[in-house]
This record gives C-alpha cells, sequence and structure tokens, in this order.
C-alpha cells in the first residue's frame, strides 16, 4: 500500500474557495479542505464545518488550539495512539501539536471545528490550571452540555467562509468568551499530560517563529529533514529553533520530529502489509539503522517485533 508525502496527507479536498457564499449549515457534507497554513495564519480562528469521517491516512499536527463540537454523532481519535472519545453537544479542545487522527465515528451527524491561532490563544485571560493542561497536551471536554452552543458554533458553520477582518475579530471574541465559559463551568482533562512544563511568559516573535516552523515540520516531516532545515524555514538559527522548541515543548526539534514520524511508523506498521524499510522512508528515517535505533529507543522494542506482538507478520 502506498501512501503520498504528509504535505499531501494534510490536506483534504477543497470545494469552496474563499470568496463562495456561505452555505447553510447541516445540509449536504461536504469536503472542505485545510491545511497547517490556514490553522496557524496568524488571522485569529478559522472554521470547518463537515460530516465526520475515518481517517486512514497517519497523523497530522499543527500548531494551532482545536476546538471540536459535535452534533446527532460521537467521534473517536487518536492521539499518537491514545484514544480519546468525544461525545456529542460537549465542546472539546485540544493543542493540535499532538499528531491525531480520527479512527471511529458513531453516528451522521456533523462537526463544527474552530482552529484558534497561537499567537492569538497564548495571552487570553484564562484560568492557570486550564492553560496549563491544554499547554501539556490534555485534551479537555466539558463536564456537561452547554445549550447556547449549538446556536453559536451553528453561526460559525455558516459563517466559516466570512474572511473580513471584523467578523473575524467578532469570532475571535466570541471563541475567548465560549472557552472562559467553559474553564468556569467545568471541563476534564480525559488524556494523561505529555509535555512536562509551565505556561512561560512569551514574546510574540517567539510564538510566530514557533508556528511557522511547525507548519514546515507538519508538511516535511516525512522527508530527510533535521534541525536545520526547520530553522532554516523561519530564518532562524539552530540555536535559537531548539531554545523555543524548549519552551513550547519542553523538547528539542531532534526529540519532536523523532516523536511524530514514529507515530507515524506504529501506524503504518499495525494498518498495513508495507515492509519495514518502506514504512522506515515513508516516515522520514534516511536508513533502516537510524529507524530501528530510534524506534528501540522510543517505543522499546524492535519494528518486527512491535508489529507481531499487535497482530501483523510481515
Amino acid at each position: 500500500m502506498a501512501f503520498a508525502p504528509a504535505a499531501k496527507l494534510i490536506r483534504l479536498k477543497k470545494n469552496l474557495s474563499e470568496r463562495d457564499a456561505p452555505m447553510e449549515p447541516f445540509t449536504d457534507a461536504e469536503s472542505v479542505s485545510f491545511d497547517t497554513e490556514q490553522f496557524s495564519d496568524g488571522r485569529g480562528i478559522y472554521f470547518h464545518h463537515h460530516q465526520p469521517k475515518l481517517m486512514r491516512e497517519p497523523y497530522h499536527v499543527h500548531p494551532s488550539i482545536e476546538v471540536n463540537y459535535l452534533r446527532d454523532c460521537q467521534m473517536t481519535y487518536s492521539f499518537s495512539g491514545s484514544q480519546v472519545q468525544v461525545p456529542p453537544e460537549r465542546l472539546c479542545i485540544f493543542w493540535a501539536v499532538q499528531p491525531h487522527r480520527v479512527i471511529g465515528v458513531d453516528g451522521n451527524g456533523t462537526t463544527t471545528n474552530a482552529y484558534i491561532s497561537l499567537q492569538e490563544f497564548w495571552n487570553w485571560p484564562l484560568p492557570k490550571l486550564f492553560v496549563e493542561q491544554l499547554f501539556q497536551g490534555c485534551v479537555l471536554i466539558a463536564d456537561t452540555p452547554n445549550a447556547s452552543d449549538n446556536d453559536l458554533t451553528s453561526r460559525w458553520a455558516s459563517e466559516r467562509n466570512l474572511r473580513d477582518l471584523p467578523t473575524n475579530r467578532v469570532h475571535v471574541l466570541e471563541a475567548q468568551a465560549r472557552i472562559a465559559r467553559l474553564a468556569m463551568d467545568g471541563w476534564s482533562a480525559v488524556t494523561e499530560p505529555r509535555h512536562h512544563r509551565t505556561r512561560q511568559s512569551l514574546g510574540g516573535k517567539t510564538l510566530y517563529h514557533f508556528e511557522r516552523m511547525m507548519r514546515f515540520v507538519a508538511a516535511n516531516y516525512t522527508t530527510d529533514i533535521g534541525l536545520t532545515d526547520v530553522a532554516k524555514s523561519t530564518g532562524v538559527s539552530p540555536n535559537y529553533a531548539n531554545t523555543v522548541f524548549k519552551k513550547m515543548l519542553g523538547t528539542t526539534v531532534k526529540v519532536h520530529l523523532a516523536e511524530i514520524r514514529l507515530t507515524r511508523a506504529r501506524m503504518l506498521l499495525l494498518e498495513t502489509d508495507e515492509p519495514v524499510i518502506n514504512i522506515a522512508l515513508d516516515s522520514g528515517f534516511n536508513s533502516s539503522s537510524a529507524f530501528y535505533d530510534a524506534f528501540q529507543q522510543g517505543v522499546g522494542t524492535s519494528p518486527i517485533k512491535y508489529r507481531k506482538q499487535k497482530g501483523r507478520t510481515r
């Protein structure tokens, strides 16, 4: 089974241009595309409305804050292999630097997703624990439904193609108020923290550079890129790039690349019959020896043993 490069995998077909008139929500399911440029273009917030479907492609990542609201269906995500069930009519929010994909959908409803720029979200006056849990990699879900969410997200869905600045600012304010309400009304972290760090005071340039580097990583991590390439993508030094990643993720560029490559490789080992060497190259490792070393260190066993333990034999 052949796989397209990650730059293509993180894009879905786009049926609507930005100049199309807004459509009424909740009619026929659409296949609106999205990519890492839209997720973090510095314009505050971006909406996507569709019928959720299984994602057969490998995990994708992007640097924005993602909010999901489902109607008449529930959905199961895999976050780097850990499963999370998102119930209907309860907001779900997470920092999407974690590799994630949809692996289960129950029902024929719709979801409205909001993607909030990291630069926008970072300085919102939200409770410390809520923010720390989010930036430590936890998936947060509202404890109870809120009757106003359907109306709010329906409006977001109907206005998702509006790109004028005044409307965008209103959307940002609405999202800020709703998430502040979520933090106050009650929420639960349904995954364990993955990044052991606390929120720091960061300048706008740091966030800007981090978002740009994460876009580059998301589009190119299956190729033979490293620290120098990631730094060059936003015109900074390798030392500075590592400093930014340590501040944001508590790890280095090299370690982050290894983590998302291993997440992709583990999925391909379990769900395809591709030879191990093909999976290694398709996941961004430049040799089988580099792949085996990284896999042994990150997973604790060899790729072949891992596949056999999970039921694959090739």
